[in-house]
């Protein structure tokens, strides 16, 4: 039985490989400030996605997607401006998207992943 913390990480590792996929390139994993944390900054496609990633073993508590509530969604854009802030030359050279990938392990080597592009 996986703990909450490693149900994060391993969610965070699917979401990754996911993105990669798709042909993103991995900026940043679990970026801080002191304003909060981004679970994942990827470029691609002339896009600089913010991606907040939600891991559950089952539906009982909801879609991960619905834990984004509106004062996450405030706080994720916070630390996406202090991103772009320290890096001013990223914020003029791309468009930028915040995501929500939403993961569900429901067996050890079997998940069922939601992207959604544009979350907020």
């Amino acid at each position: 039985m996986l703990k909450a913390k490693e149900l994060g990480v391993l969610g965070e590792r699917v979401a990754v490989e996911n993105l990669i996929s798709k042909g993103y390139t991995i900026l940043e994993k679990n970026y801080r400030c002191n304003l909060g944390e981004i679970d994942i900054i990827c470029r691609g496609n002339n896009l600089l996605l913010f991606v907040e990633v939600k891991t559950r073993k089952s539906l009982n508590c909801g879609y991960g997607q619905e834990a984004v509530t509106a004062k996450k969604q405030g706080k994720i854009r916070r630390v996406a401006s202090y991103y772009l802030y320290k890096d001013k030359k990223l914020s003029t050279e791309v468009n930028i998207r915040f995501d929500v990938i939403s993961i569900i392990i429901k067996e050890k080597n079997r998940v069922d992943i939601q992207h959604i592009e544009g979350a907020f």
